[in-house]
């Protein structure tokens, strides 16, 4: 069998039709194309028609047409998809009676010729008139018959391999050579399915159908590379090339198509460390890699999703699942990645017991494995269990046995030398009497692992490498240097260029600035955005809590470590500060008597949002805080920002220092004196001076100058203070006698030394007040007083 894509489209519907103009087609039709270095075995093949037909039909007439042996309940309305031209087509579904035949009239073959036609099986599973078949002997033969009709020879069987093989569901066209056997002078050819699951199911279709007779005198010239003469069976191809045939009859009719062999480069896995800089004279590992692939690793998947019921009673339900294309032709070690299985059961009166199951695995050529065997597993279902030998003992699962587990009995190595093409089988075996389930899909992987070899490379330049035969050399260049990897496949078809730049970075030039937004208190709104200043541009910035970038955002008040790598490694701490609090307290203070607890506080938060707490020293709650003595208490504020403050209770009723009676010490001594008169408070009352012991007396002397902190207590503990600074004794000098008409100026008036603007009083000797100042300013010059004998008081200002 071979596939054909012919240029024609047949219009006519005729027997043993005649044209003037022959065609041909050249196989393979597509392009073929070839890596380079690699070499192929190419079956070169061609159809040639010189317009002799024993029939042609495309049924764009809406019935079968002439040519036929009997007419068919099929159906001419496209029920399913178009055709490849859109035309009519003919289709055996739901209308067709089994078995299905297409049968033509005798026709005289004796020259032989070509059987073509196009045909399409409908897909597995959808509704009628489009379901299609998937048993394998469900499928279409082709068949000839030389009596008559009496016995058929099959020329080819089309296999459903399963119902979803997306080629043989998708209209293709098949051409054949007509057999020696077949070449009489009264041959039948026709299409016949006699095995099918009722008139619902097993739908297919046919359209294009010709049977072209030979003509003696037209034949078949191969040219390539020089080379004239018959087709060749079989040719070896490593490059481009170009196969002509021609067909015709060397008179008049003539005709060619071409075969073109497309190369192509390979495919190269070529890396590098990424550009990247290093400290001064600092090196780098620079980890090539040059590889040339020949196949790429891929893991194709093969399934079958056919919904059906599982019958009872031991008897075997077969679903297959059709497999091409896998690069592998034979199953090797590893070959198989995994087998995996789905399969419920509904809520029906007799539920499935699954330990009554015995599921294998068949492959085309015939051997097996045993994926679940009797009492291997239970419960009532399977939900995607995968079988391999790298998987679990089924006996460490439970049921719906979700996951890879090794086969029950052997192991996918009992399919080593199986094909990887034709139809893979799982049968599963339910011995129960009368449980059922349903089977929901299944799925076979290959692992196709990745062919790839060694490309030949150079380093350029290798200044600076330590040994640049090697792939992973050392590089330590003095300056910044780009380093090209060159690498070619090993038949020198191609080549390729990989580039990594070294940077060199001045360890001294390696600097940060920093913008920096300040936090709110406890709102983790804080933000730091760094520019690198001195990089090369492929320096990493990394921080603390592993955050990569220049950004580092939502972040508390706190010192932050980040550290920038580019070749030189740079390590900082930034500081994001706090925006202050808008938090306060104003207080409503009741003072407490003197030894009582009487007190009481009461405190208005501003500036929160209302959900503050308020926590007192004593570990109290809330804005209140009662009976309490004189003193001083600590309270905290928290609306996530936190304000401490301290708010003081006075005393009432306590003892008052009334006045201090104070000696400054003389000059040069330490004899001064402070006397404290106070009233009020209980009795007795003591007197402490810096904080020192309490005493009964009220005096303190022997003192220097300097402050002094004065406490009065009394019998319950309630104070007064007050705090004196006591200076040096000062020399007071009045003169005895002034004359206003003196020449010398400070004897022309009153001047008193010693006293900071005295109060002054000045009495004649009659004792009637003449002068009178509060603040004297030794200004006083006794005008209009007579001369004689004065007398005068001076009060020093405090």
């Amino acid at each position: 069998m071979k596939k054909t894509i012919l240029p024609l489209a047949f219009a006519a519907l005729s027997v043993f039709e005649s044209e003037a103009q022959c065609t041909v087609e050249a196989f393979p039709t597509d392009t073929v194309v070839l890596t380079c270095g690699e070499t192929l075995d190419l079956e070169l093949s061609a159809f040639g028609l010189s317009g002799n037909f024993a029939i042609n039909n495309d049924f764009n007439a809406g019935n079968a047409g002439q040519g036929w042996d009997g007419t068919l309940a099929a159906t001419y309305t496209n029920p399913c998809v178009d055709s490849p031209d859109g035309s009519i087509y003919m289709w055996m579904g739901d209308a067709t009676p089994q078995p299905r035949i297409l049968t033509t009239q005798a026709f005289d073959l004796s020259t032989g010729g070509t059987i073509c036609y196009e045909m399409r099986y409908a897909v597995q599973a959808e509704a009628a008139p489009c379901e299609g078949p998937d048993e394998p002997q469900e499928g279409v033969y082709l068949q000839y018959s030389i009596d008559n009709g009496a016995n058929w020879v099959t020329i080819d069987y089309i296999d459903p391999i399963g119902g979803y093989d997306p080629v043989i569901t998708s209209w293709q066209q098949y051409c054949y050579g007509i057999p020696p056997a077949a070449q009489t002078t009264n041959t039948k050819i026709r299409w016949f399915q006699d095995a099918t699951s009722g008139a619902e199911y097993d739908h297919w279709g046919l359209d294009n159908v010709f049977i072209s007779i030979n003509d003696p005198s037209y034949s078949y010239l191969w040219e390539h590379n020089g080379y004239t003469g018959p087709e060749p069976p079989m040719v070896t191809v490593d490059g481009d090339s170009i196969f002509v045939v021609n067909y015709g009859n060397g008179v008049d009719d003539f005709c060619s198509d071409t075969v073109y062999i497309q190369t192509v480069p390979p495919v190269f896995f070529v890396s590098t460390v990424p550009d990247t800089s290093i400290c001064g004279d600092g090196c780098i590992d620079l980890n090539g890699v040059a590889n040339v692939l020949v196949r790429p690793e891929s893991s194709p998947t093969f399934e079958n999703n056919e919904f059906q019921p599982l019958v009872p009673l031991g008897q075997q339900t077969v679903i297959s699942v059709a497999v091409g294309g896998v690069p592998m032709q034979t199953v090797g070690a590893g070959t198989i990645e995994s087998v995996c299985l789905n399969l419920n059961n509904p809520a029906l009166p007799f539920p499935i017991n699954m330990g009554t199951f015995t599921i294998t695995l068949e492959c085309p050529g015939g051997a097996s494995v045993t994926l679940i065997d009797q009492g291997s597993v239970s419960g009532t279902s399977l939900s995607n269990t995968c079988f391999s030998d790298s998987g679990l003992p089924l006996s460490s699962g439970t049921a719906p046995y979700s996951g890879t587990f090794q086969p029950a009995s052997g192991s996918m190595s009992d399919l080593i030398g199986c094909s990887t093409y034709g139809v893979w089988t799982v049968t599963i075996v339910n011995s129960d009497f009368l449980a059922f389930g349903f089977f929901n899909s299944w799925a076979i992987t290959f692992n196709v692992p990745e062919i790839s070899y060694p490309g030949v490379f150079e380093w350029s330049p290798s200044t600076g490498l330590d040994d640049p035969t090697s792939l992973d050399p050392m590089a330590c260049p003095q300056t910044s240097t780009t380093y090209e990897l060159m690498v070619t496949d090993s038949f020198e078809c191609a080549t390729t260029v990989h580039e990594v730049t070294i940077g060199i970075i001045d360890p001294n030039q390696l600097a940060v600035q920093a913008e920096v937004t300040d936090a709110n208190c406890a709102a983790n709104d804080g933000a730091i955005n760094l520019t690198v200043i001195g990089a090369s541009g492929n320096e990493t910035v990394e921080w603390q809590d592993g955050t990569m970038g220049t950004v580092l955002t939502n972040v508390d008040s706190g010192l932050y470590q980040v550290t920038v790598v580019d070749g030189c490694v740079l390590d900082t701490l930034i500081s994001v500060g706090t925006i202050p609090s808008d938090l306060s307290v104003e207080a409503t203070v009741t003072d407490a008597d003197c030894g009582s607890a009487n007190g009481a506080i009461e405190i208005t938060v501003i500036g929160s949002s209302g959900n503050e707490t308020i926590e007192w020293e004593d570990g109290t709650m809330g804005s209140v805080l009662v009976d309490v003595t004189t003193g001083t208490y600590g309270v905290t504020v928290s609306d996530g920002c936190v304000l401490d403050t301290m708010i003081s209770v006075g005393a009432l009723g306590g003892p008052i220092i009334d006045s201090l009676a104070v000696e400054p010490p003389l000059p040069g001594s330490t004899d001064g004196e402070i006397e404290i008169l106070a009233t009020g408070g209980t009795a007795p009352l003591q007197y402490s001076l810096n904080g020192g012991d309490f005493q009964a007396v009220n005096i303190f002397s022997a003192l220097d100058t300097g402050s002094y902190y004065i406490v009065v207590q009394d019998a319950f503990g309630c104070e007064d203070t007050v705090t004196i600074s006591m200076d040096d004794f000062i020399e007071v000098t009045i003169p005895s006698i002034f004359n206003p008409n003196s020449s010398t100026e400070r004897n022309r008036t009153f001047v008193i030394l010693g006293m900071n603007e005295p109060e002054l009083l000045v009495y004649n000797r009659w004792g009637f007040k003449i002068y009178e100042s509060d603040a004297y300013q030794n200004d006083w010059d006794g005008d209009k007083c007579a001369d004689g004998v004065y007398y005068y008081i001076a009060k020093n200002r405090a």
